[in-house]
């Protein structure tokens, strides 16, 4: 019983200290500020649209692979109903220099990415997803999350990390 007893309290002292030891470390990326997202043309089920993100609080790094998701939750998951990621291109921006020369692909449906071999150097600026044709509901919440990696091929640990929420609306 008193075995038991002292299991459980080093157990729960464990817990408590390992904040302050370092055991409950996970990668986290930086939090991007000021960001926005535009686009070229709003209306729902609009082809060949610009997504224009545009960030501040950017990580100086080496960023080989910039991608961005769109979803119905911020957790992302779920792209908008209609939405076409699949002629994605590359529209530049300012986010590294050197970005007009990335190349732009499909992750899956919602997913998108620019990458390059050399990278560049992540500083304040825009990057243009081109190509995209919109969501088909108006008038409802979506998300995009945005993400540069270190690595070309957008795996490891993100090295900034955004998420701005955008609605398709008709008529404008």
């Amino acid at each position: 019983m008193k075995t038991k007893k002292i299991f459980g309290l080093i157990a729960i002292l464990a817990l408590l200290a390992g904040p302050f030891l370092g055991w409950d470390r996970e990668a986290r990326a930086a939090a991007l500020t000021g960001g926005s997202l535009s686009l070229s043309d709003s209306r729902p089920s609009q082809t060949g649209v610009s997504y224009t993100f545009t960030w501040t609080g950017v990580t100086s790094a080496t960023i080989k692979c910039i991608q961005a998701e769109f979803a119905t939750t911020a957790a992302g998951g779920t792209a908008p109903e209609g939405m076409v990621t699949s002629g994605v291109q590359n529209g530049g921006g300012t986010y590294v220099t050197g970005l007009s020369g990335w190349t732009a692909a499909q992750v899956s449906t919602g997913k998108v990415k620019l990458s390059n071999a050399t990278g560049g150097t992540g500083q304040n600026g825009t990057v243009i997803f081109n190509g995209i044709q919109n969501g088909s509901t108006a008038d409802t919440a979506y998300y995009a999350i945005f993400k540069t990696f270190a690595a070309q091929d957008c795996t490891g640990d993100p090295v900034d990390s955004g998420t701005v929420m955008f609605i398709y609306t008709a008529g404008q």
